[in-house]
């Protein structure tokens, strides 16, 4: 999210992201806060308060015109919050709804929000759901799939399916297909 002084108060809504993906994006990473999100923190604490973090962006704000504010991290009571400079080209390609594709030195990745579920390097090819096994990453790995193998689900249970020797691996986050 876009902050400047004019709409600093929309800082509390903005949405997570990695310092990684911003940087594929063409960001800088200025300064990273450390925030107390319950409401309840005290100004004598480690994580800035609502008021003291307002102040602090106000202060980086004024130094840098514009910013982009993304959530990096994030506890029960604390988030950490990235205030990012837009400086350069983003190194990633948008090929789907949420999905990128991002060139390497030995291939290329397909990320899905901030996870590589797929990652083809010379020979063999990584998938990882990054713990997030649902309907959306499933069909995305099978989208950038080569055709010989298929993801399925059975029972809750996660399946790669080699078509060209029929056999069926468990699906385990890194596992690594030959190419």
């Amino acid at each position: 999210m876009l902050i400047s002084k004019n709409n600093i108060d929309s800082i509390f809504k903005c949405k997570k992201s990695s310092v990684e993906t911003m940087k594929l994006k063409g960001y800088k990473l200025i300064k990273k806060l450390f925030v107390d999100n319950s409401g309840l923190g005290q100004p004598d604490e480690p994580a800035y308060t609502s008021n003291g973090f307002i102040i602090e962006v106000k202060k980086l704000i004024s130094e840098y015109s514009n910013l982009t504010a993304k959530i990096t991290n994030e506890g029960q009571f604390q988030v950490y919050v990235g205030l990012f400079q837009k400086i350069g080209k983003s190194k990633m390609q948008k090929v789907d709804n949420n999905t990128y594709k991002i060139d390497t030195d030995t291939g290329y990745k397909i990320r899905l929000h901030d996870t590589d579920i797929i990652e083809y390097n010379d020979n063999k090819i990584i998938l990882n759901s990054g713990g997030y096994q649902t309907k959306t990453t499933r069909d995305r790995i099978n989208k950038y799939l080569p055709a010989e193998y298929h993801l399925s689900q059975k029972n809750f249970e996660w399946f790669i399916l080699d078509k060209g020797n029929g056999k069926i691996t468990p699906f385990i986050d890194n596992i690594i297909l030959n190419r």
